[in-house]
C-alpha cells in the first residue's frame, strides 16, 4: 500500500479508487486466519496459512488491483480451481482438529468436496448480487461480460471450482481410506 501510494505520488502509477480500495481489502482479509484461528480456539496448518496469504493476494491485488486479469485471462479460471483444493484444504484442516468423530474417507471427501463448492457459489451470488445492487457494477467488467457472456464465466467459474473441489476430495479420499483401512486392521486385532 505505502508503494502504490509513493509511485502515484511520483507519477509512476497511477492508481484510482478501485486500487486502493483492494489493497485495504486485502490487508483486512489477511488478518481473517488469525481471527478464525482465536474465534475455534485452534492453530490452522502454517502451510495453509500461507496457502490463503497467497491465494488473497492474487486474487485482491495481482488480479484485481494490479488488472492483471484483463492482460492474463486464464487467471481468473486459475484462481477458481485453486480456491476449491483451499477451501477443500481448509475444512479438512477444520475437521482434523476439531472434530471428535471418525468419517468414513467417503464422507468426508463428500463434505470437503460440498464445502469448497458451497464457498465458490456463495461467491458467485456475492458477484451477482453486486452487480444489482450498485449501479452499475459489472464483476466481469475485465472482460467486458454482459448478459449470456457474463452468465457463461459464472459457469465456467463454477466448474473451475468444481475441478478444484474433486482434487482435494480425491486426494483426500485415497489418503484417507489407506489410514482408515489400517486403523479398522488395528481395531479388529
Amino acid at each position: 500500500m505505502v508503494l502504490i501510494i509513493t509511485l502515484d505520488g511520483l507519477g509512476y502509477f497511477s492508481a484510482n479508487i478501485e486500487t486502493y480500495l483492494m489493497h485495504i481489502l486485502f490487508i483486512i482479509l489477511v488478518w481473517l486466519p488469525l481471527l478464525f484461528e482465536i474465534i475455534f480456539k485452534t492453530n490452522l496448518n502454517l502451510i495453509l496459512i500461507i496457502l490463503i496469504e497467497l491465494f488473497l493476494f492474487a486474487t485482491t491485488i495481482i488480479g484485481t488491483a494490479w488488472n492483471v486479469y484483463s492482460i492474463f485471462t486464464p487467471l481468473d479460471k486459475i484462481i477458481h480451481i485453486c480456491s476449491g483444493i483451499l477451501f477443500g484444504l481448509l475444512f479438512y484442516d477444520i475437521y482434523t482438529k476439531l472434530s471428535k468423530t471418525q468419517l468414513s474417507p467417503f464422507w468426508l471427501c463428500l463434505f470437503i468436496f460440498s464445502f469448497a463448492m458451497m464457498i465458490g457459489g456463495v461467491w458467485e451470488i456475492i458477484e451477482f448480487s453486486l452487480d444489482g445492487i450498485i449501479p452499475g457494477q459489472n464483476t466481469q467488467k475485465w472482460q467486458g461480460f454482459v448478459g449470456r457472456d457474463a452468465l457463461n464465466d459464472t459457469m465456467f467459474d463454477l466448474i473451475c471450482d468444481f475441478i478444484g473441489a474433486i482434487i482435494i476430495a480425491v486426494y483426500v479420499f485415497f489418503y484417507k481410506r489407506r489410514t482408515y483401512k489400517q486403523k479398522q486392521t488395528q481395531i479388529k486385532e
